[in-house]
């Protein structure tokens, strides 16, 4: 399922002058399949670390030496030297790791010429609880939701409706098995909450109650946050 927000990844590629990108947004709205799609697409060699399942590497990270950082990604990924123009670093959960944040500002000023990606979510409470400074004006963000109605639309491959929407005339009446099928995809849409997952299961033809269970296992997931960090509320 491709998401609208491929373009953005691309815009911030090519910038001249560009910066270590942070990708925010609540938990399972699809951060990290984004990023991973878009290295494929873009034939970039991905350097994936997710910073809750390794910790080992946060007394790296502690001293803020970017060449001895880019050591510990390549033994971790296993695959090869990370090289600028081909490879893409990609930190998940970042939240996991606060302090890496702050290397962002050394990744951009000593080592420019590679593309880094971090994501993260509950990001406000990890920052609360630690009093290092953001590297600002050093790093670039952007927020991600769910899946959009639009992004539902082509993803359920309706071009003809998309087109319908984008060109409506509202002194024209709508054709009465059009505005049907938007109402019957308009009720998929609602109840699969824009939760990647769960449309992905409707478009791999799963029954609702694989839909269901995929938003149960969301919603688990929300409450176990909500218990880790509610000191913070």
């Amino acid at each position: 399922m491709n998401r609208r927000y491929q373009k953005d990844l691309e815009k911030w590629l090519v910038k001249p002058n560009r910066k270590p990108l942070l990708i925010r947004g609540a938990r399972q709205v699809g951060k990290s399949t984004l990023v991973r799609q878009f290295a494929e697409a873009k034939g970039l060699q991905l350097f994936e670390v997710n910073l809750e399942q390794h910790p080992s590497i946060a007394a790296t990270v502690e001293t803020l030496d970017i060449q001895s950082i880019l050591l510990e990604i390549e033994f971790i990924c296993n695959k090869g030297s990370i090289l600028p123009e081909e490879s893409l670093i990609f930190l998940d959960e970042v939240q996991g790791m606060p302090r890496m944040l702050q290397c962002l500002r050394y990744f951009y000023e000593q080592r420019p010429d590679l593309a880094v990606v971090t994501a993260g979510s509950l990001l406000e409470f990890a920052l609360a609880e630690n009093s290092f400074p953001m590297p600002v004006g050093r790093i670039e963000y952007f927020y991600m939701g769910p899946v959009s109605w639009d992004e539902f639309l082509m993803a359920k491959e309706e071009q003809q409706l998309i087109e319908l929407l984008e060109n409506y005339d509202l002194s024209i009446p709508m054709p009465n098995s059009a505005h049907q099928r938007l109402l019957k995809l308009l009720r998929e849409y609602f109840l699969t909450g824009g939760m990647p997952e769960a449309v992905q299961l409707l478009l791999d033809g799963e029954d609702w109650d694989a839909v269901v269970d995929a938003q149960n296992s969301v919603y688990q997931t929300y409450r176990d946050d909500f218990s880790k960090y509610a000191h913070g509320a």
